[in-house]
């Protein structure tokens, strides 16, 4: 059986795809996660400018 499943080639197509497939995923849950914050009543801008920033450090 020359066109196994398991080829390089086969292989390198499908490690493609998930890689598109990962991607696609975390940018969706970005968008989700910036939808959320803007949506949180709890975010006020006048407290978040006199808050330690801290997480500059990451």
């Amino acid at each position: 059986m020359t066109h196994s499943p398991s080829t390089p080639q086969y292989l390198r197509l499908t490690e493609h795809f998930q890689k598109i497939a990962h991607f696609e995923h975390a940018w969706r849950v970005q968008r989700a996660n910036n939808d959320w914050q803007g949506f949180k009543p709890l975010s006020d801008p006048a407290q978040d400018t006199q808050a330690p920033q801290q997480s500059i450090h990451h």
